[in-house]
């Protein structure tokens, strides 16, 4: 079977669209301002979701049209506030709720602090009268958040020991400082204790969770690859300028065979990484879309790496300056990389030995 991936008229028009609301949402000095004050992702966030790009394909098996915008909030930078929370958990509540997903995640009013490790690796929680370790979440949004989100396992004497995912409103935590994701963006962490879970927080434990929690875990990784992708692609696009103007020894840097193979290579890899992603996008089965998402995500983000990498060569190789735009990329690079990477591998790995079987 081959894939045709040119996109329709209806679909350019969405990429158009997109592009749009992710270069009017800020742009990379409101990226850079994260540093210090996450503030501003919040409204940034809420104009995308009044916008409706937070709602595409939620609830739908394909997910082309979601790859295609997060392209372009990728280009942007623009993971704020936590994309990937917004669209895990909107996909665990539309599967496990009768498809009724609360107006303000897809509207964008609702900011979910729910890291995807964090979803996907619930833990169990010790029974009522036990007392038991806290559940520690850690992300950059919990200054901003109007929830958090955890999957955890029920002791057996709540709700027989199902699987369910919790969502917590804001006056029953506290955002605590917890360090920075490579310097650049400050995390947060909170502590909850089961009692705060279980009786404070919305339990989501009807149904079949654990299999609505692989699904939207496979969906959210499909859209940090489609992100990871039109990260890429733009840092290239940016070294790709900088190379046409910049003249060393009369002529401009682009003209030089070894930065050319360099562009021409990581381009390579993005465009493969690209078609990828687009075919997990639209695999509707669940195993074979589990499959292709951790795969995709794995190869999107050595791409973004690499894209970024190249782009900080191109440039002279100035050290680690935000000062740059592509630094900004390789700082991201490498965020993404930690916050997801290891998660695609798991992935990857436990369906690669499934099909060997």
């Amino acid at each position: 079977m081959t894939m045709d991936f040119g996109l329709s008229t209806d679909r350019a028009d969405l990429v158009d669209w997109a592009r749009g609301l992710a270069a009017r949402a800020g742009g990379l000095d409101h990226v850079r301002g994260l540093r210090t004050d996450p503030a501003p992702a919040a409204t940034s966030y809420r104009a995308l979701g009044a916008a409706g790009l937070l709602g595409l394909g939620l609830g739908s098996g394909d997910q082309l049209d979601r790859a295609l915008a997060c392209e372009q909030l990728g280009a942007e930078l623009l993971w704020t506030p936590q994309f990937d929370s917004a669209i895990c958990t909107g996909e665990l509540l539309a599967a496990t709720e009768g498809g009724d997903v609360p107006a303000g995640l897809p509207d964008g009013s609702w900011i979910v602090a729910a890291p995807l490790h964090a979803l996907a690796h619930p833990v169990e929680l010790p029974p009522a009268d036990t007392a038991g370790p806290d559940v520690v979440v850690r992300s950059p949004w919990l200054p901003i958040a109007t929830h958090v989100a955890v999957a955890v396992w029920l002791p057996p004497d709540r709700h027989e020991g199902d699987l369910a995912v919790v969502l917590v409103p804001r006056a029953e935590w506290t955002a605590r400082p917890a360090g920075s994701y490579v310097d650049h963006l400050p995390v947060h962490e909170t502590r909850l204790p089961a009692a705060t879970l279980l009786d404070r927080g919305r339990v989501i434990d009807h149904g079949d969770v654990a299999a609505a929690l692989d699904v939207a875990t496979s969906r959210t990784l499909t859209a940090v690859a489609a992100f990871a992708v039109g990260a890429a692609r733009r840092a290239l696009e940016t070294a790709a300028r900088y190379a046409t103007d910049r003249v060393q020894f009369g002529r401009p840097i682009g003209s030089f065979q070894a930065q050319q193979h360099k562009l021409a290579d990581a381009l390579l890899h993005v465009r493969q990484a690209e078609q990828l992603v687009r075919a997990a996008a639209v695999r509707t089965d669940p195993a074979a879309h589990r499959l292709a998402s951790a795969a995709a995500a794995r190869l999107a983000l050595k791409a973004l790496r690499q894209a970024a990498y190249t782009a900080s060569i191109v440039h002279g190789g100035y050290g680690l300056t935000l000062e740059f735009d592509v630094h900004l990329y390789f700082v991201y690079a490498q965020i993404l990389d930690g916050c997801y990477g290891r998660l695609a591998s798991q992935r990857l790995a436990e369906e690669s030995r499934r099909e060997a079987s």
